[in-house]
């Protein structure tokens, strides 16, 4: 595991929060086995890890399955999963009345090791990516107009943060801004009408329907979510 608690002169680690997110969404829908609740719990454990600056974490249980509405035995089975897809690492609490210890698994680690960007932990809430100093970075495909247009899509998507979940605004935000091949658009730019409103109420609706029907993913095909995360957030 790649020392992301341990950091000396306490030096952040170099992690891209944005970053984490669209590979997340690029990769993990499409793992065996994959259901739509291991979602929830990922992005909360992401949350609490990014707000004590990247070093492991102790979280309680109940602050866990109350944040992402799930039952014990859902919550287990969702941590075993991201567990042994080594998108996280738990230490459990040596007994009933101990927090488990919560890090970033080596596959989270190695998605956002690699890239260049600054680190986004020095705030408490997920923040934009902001244009990184690297002369390495070709300006045609990564430029200053579709970083800002990036950010100001993230403030529109973030202000609706009194009416949907955080977590579910950081899936929506991650979706809708992936980029084409040569990095000139992000998926909502492509699309002839797209009103952020409408789009979160389809997508907020669509996530519940997809929660509260969890048969419809038996695990046998790994691209079966593909239908339906391919439409999310469609009118």
């Amino acid at each position: 595991m790649a020392n992301l608690s341990k950091n000396t002169d306490n030096e952040i680690p170099t992690i891209n929060y944005i970053r984490i997110i669209n590979w997340f969404w690029d990769e993990v829908p499409y793992y065996s086995n994959f259901k739509p609740y291991h979602v929830s719990l990922f992005f909360a454990v992401l949350d609490s890890i990014n707000r004590n600056r990247w070093q492991q974490t102790r979280i309680a249980y109940e602050y866990l399955i109350t944040k992402c509405g799930l039952a014990k035995r859902s919550y287990l089975e969702s941590r075993d999963w991201l567990v042994a897809n080594k998108l996280i690492e738990v230490i459990p609490g040596k007994n009933s009345y101990q927090m488990a210890s919560f890090s970033l698994g080596i596959a989270v680690q190695f998605c956002t090791a690699i890239d260049t960007a600054i680190s986004t932990s020095t705030a408490p809430l997920l923040t934009p990516l902001r244009a990184p100093n690297n002369k390495q970075i070709n300006n045609k495909h990564l430029n200053k107009d579709i970083i800002e247009r990036q950010n100001i899509f993230f403030d529109e998507v973030m202000s609706f943060k009194k009416t949907y979940d955080e977590g579910m605004l950081q899936q929506f935000f991650g979706y809708w801004t992936e980029k084409n091949t040569d990095k000139t658009k992000m998926r909502f730019e492509t699309e002839k009408f797209f009103e952020t409103a409408k789009r979160l109420s389809t997508w907020a609706r669509r996530s519940n329907k997809l929660l509260n029907n969890k048969s419809n993913y038996n695990g046998n095909t790994a691209k079966e979510p593909a239908k339906e995360f391919g439409d999310w957030g469609g009118k």
